[in-house]
């Protein structure tokens, strides 16, 4: 597409396919006995010749030039483990730990030359829970912390370490007439960001 001399988009006819590699682990058990539950999952995948735009600049018109092009490097590992228990007959204690690290591959300019970037981002998580359970009325506080760290391999304005965090109450309640009421209240905090 010549449209717009300044910003030029190509095809490219020798693009090779892409395919994506999944392998995942799950387990699953619950302890008849103890009433408690515990899950894990692990997963890999990686893309072999992704897609990425490239963009070539000429310094003397100003202007640029598109085209896709295959790139490898895009990859990533995740996993997470559940654990569920009762605290004696009316409580139940429920938590998540979680974590992901993936690479991304992409081209930037930079130098009067497109060279290709590698962003690398990891993040943890923890989720906590604790119900109170009566005859018809439920109670439950919970709350999830998020940390994520971004590291670009040639954009240092782009790096950056984030916490997200999350946490709130919530009930319900049912009444013998047939009424019934559901409420909560969560509040969400951040840090780290640029703004």
């Amino acid at each position: 597409d010549n449209s717009n001399p300044l910003n030029i988009r190509e095809g490219n006819p020798n693009l090779k396919p892409s395919f994506t590699h999944n392998i995942g682990l799950d387990y699953n058990n619950y302890f008849e006995l103890t009433r408690q539950s515990l899950v894990g999952r692990l997963s890999y995948n990686t893309t072999q010749n992704s897609i990425a735009n490239r963009t070539e600049y000429n310094a003397e018109t100003g202007g640029q030039r598109t085209r896709p092009e295959n790139i490898n490097g895009n990859w990533s590992v995740s996993g997470e483990i559940g654990f569920n228990t009762p605290l004696g007959n009316i409580l139940s204690l429920n938590t998540s730990t979680s974590g992901s690290f993936n690479n991304q591959a992409s081209y930037i300019y930079q130098n009067r030359e497109t060279i290709k970037n590698n962003v690398k981002r990891t993040n943890l998580g923890e989720r906590i829970s604790l119900t109170l359970r009566l005859n018809n009325f439920d109670i439950r506080a919970n709350g999830n912390i998020n940390w994520s760290k971004t590291n670009s391999e040639l954009v240092e304005a782009s790096n950056q370490s984030t916490f997200n965090f999350n946490y709130g109450l919530s009930s319900t309640g049912n009444f013998e007439n047939g009424f019934g009421f559901s409420t909560d209240i969560n509040m969400s905090s951040r840090r780290g960001y640029s703004s």
